[in-house]
């Protein structure tokens, strides 16, 4: 019952999440307010990837070490001891966690303008006062939570930001607002959402983040950049990809375009994180399963059926959509998003080859051999940069499914290499 509510709690999370952003981008298109969806999208993009840049690594760190801690029981003098060490553990990322973010909002201000990272006032005060308001993520237990194994509700508290400003599109999306203003209130809805979440954190472990602190000692904040800092740059690379192609859409396609192409980017990376999802409830089952015996790549691939059938569910839906967007049968509601619809039919493609490089990933990090992804994270993201900045002013959209392809089949080789030679030893 508890993997069951698990399941449950991370979907809707999920689905109230990203869903609703999903849900006030394609009200903003059908309204045809293109330059307010360019906006939103760009903005959401940064804001979000400085949400994971604070983070340090820390959802996966203090997960880690509140399941191993959790494994102490009967013995209270020890059960104390080890929750003594999730709190330092969670003291000392707290504090790499407020140098990640003091460090970003200050890049942000003194280089953010210079680096057209803003195009309007509407995604600058919006990212500005976004990031200004991730101080208090800084405090998010969201790793303990998954460590207690309550996906269901991490995945539920994390999705309180997104849900707050996507209420806030769409009703902006219904009146006259000035952009400044406008990005501001969005901004202080995203940050509150942090804090919201970070409450209601705290309110459902029984303790307060803050209390950690008492425990920090400078080597737990050394602990925290070694180990934090590892999961993050690993991850770095992948979280990278998909923006920096729509800092590209902005750049170089007309406003109708960019903001059709950042909601079909938002709609493969809300696919991907469902397949996500699933890899998480097979990955225990994975584990235990190359304890036991050896397998082969086909069998390892086999024993994460259920992210595949979210995978061709998902798939279908594509072209469903997609083929209704080419033929122009679109339901009126939907058809301001025809262009967008058309672009995520166009990334089919790239959906199903970073379903299988996301497998093989998974089953490398079953394996326990995690030092290979940060290589090839580096190499796939190098190389979907270069190909994009050399083919986008002459082909358009097609370079960027080009760019991620190409991406994804890199980390497909790869890992189908590493893996072979690591299942023969």
């Amino acid at each position: 019952m508890t993997r069951i509510l698990n399941v449950a709690g991370l979907a809707l999370g999920y689905l109230l999440g990203q869903g609703s952003f999903l849900l006030a981008s394609f009200v903003l298109l059908g309204r045809e307010q293109y330059g307010m969806a360019t906006a939103v999208g760009l903005a959401m993009t940064i804001v979000t990837l400085a949400l994971f840049i604070i983070d340090m690594g820390g959802q996966i760190c203090l997960a880690r070490q509140q399941a191993m801690s959790s494994a102490v029981i009967g013995d209270k003098f020890k059960a104390d001891q080890a929750d003594a060490v999730v709190q330092r553990a969670l003291a000392g990322m707290i504090v790499l966690r407020m140098l990640s973010w003091l460090g970003l909002l200050l890049f942000l201000l003194l280089f953010g303008d210079a680096l057209r990272l803003f195009p309007d006032p509407l995604s600058r005060n919006f990212t500005v006062v976004g990031v200004a308001g991730l101080v208090f993520w800084v405090f998010n237990q969201t790793g303990i939570l998954d460590g207690k194994k309550c996906h269901g509700w991490s995945g539920l508290t994390a999705s309180i930001p997104w849900v707050l400003t996507s209420a806030l599109i769409m009703v902006g999306s219904f009146g006259t607002w000035p952009a400044d203003e406008f990005g501001t209130l969005l901004g202080l809805a995203f940050a509150g959402g942090a804090l919201l979440a970070v409450v209601i954190q705290a309110v459902l472990l029984g303790s307060s983040p803050i209390e950690a602190l008492y425990y920090f000692r400078w080597y737990e904040l050394v602990e925290a950049v070694r180990t934090g800092g590892g999961v993050f740059l690993s991850q770095l690379p992948g979280q990278l990809t998909g923006r920096v192609q729509i800092f590209f859409a902005v750049l170089v396609f007309p406003v109708e375009i960019s903001s059709a192409f950042i909601l079909s980017r938002n709609i493969l990376n809300a696919s991907n994180n469902l397949v996500y999802m699933a890899r998480r409830i097979e990955f225990p089952d994975l584990v235990r399963h190359l304890h036991r015996q050896s397998l082969h790549v086909y069998q390892l691939l086999a024993h994460q059926r259920l992210s595949f059938f979210c995978s061709i569910a998902l798939g279908l839906i594509y072209v469903l959509f997609g083929a209704l967007a080419y033929s122009g049968n679109l339901p009126d509601v939907l058809k301001g998003s025809s262009c967008a619809l058309r672009f995520t039919l166009d990334f089919l493609p790239v959906f199903v080859a970073s379903t299988l490089s996301g497998a093989l990933v998974q089953a490398l990090l079953a394996i326990g051999k995690p030092s290979l992804l940060l290589m090839t994270s580096v190499i796939s993201f190098v190389v979907s940069t270069l190909l994009t900045w050399a083919l986008v002013f002459e082909y358009g959209t097609w370079a960027m499914v080009t760019a991620s392809l190409a991406a994804n089949l890199i980390i497909i080789a790869i890992m189908m290499y590493s893996l072979g030679k690591r299942l023969e030893e």
